[in-house]
């Protein structure tokens, strides 16, 4: 997404009264922080959603298949020890 629709994005938040955002599951563009930390606006960055268990999820695709148990689970305790300190020790 272009920097500039960002700004104005996180501009309007401030406008009524937002402090802080939440992002989804994944790291977001640099830029995103950045104009965060221009702006004065506290980030919850939410990197993992499957810390400890699993979550049942589509695996071939939206509705398609059989559902089953993959994803950021399966690596978040080699991962996240490397990354953060947290995990398996």
């Amino acid at each position: 997404m272009y920097k500039e629709v960002w700004r104005r994005r996180l501009l309007n938040l401030k406008e009524v009264g937002v402090n802080a955002i939440r992002t989804s599951h994944n790291p977001q563009a640099s830029a995103l922080y950045e104009l965060c930390d221009e702006l004065g606006l506290l980030v919850m960055d939410e990197a993992f959603d499957e810390w400890e268990f699993p979550k049942r999820k589509w695996l071939e695709g939206w509705n398609a298949g059989t559902p089953g148990y993959q994803g950021t689970y399966d690596f978040f305790p080699e991962w996240g020890e490397k990354t953060w300190g947290y995990g398996a020790s």
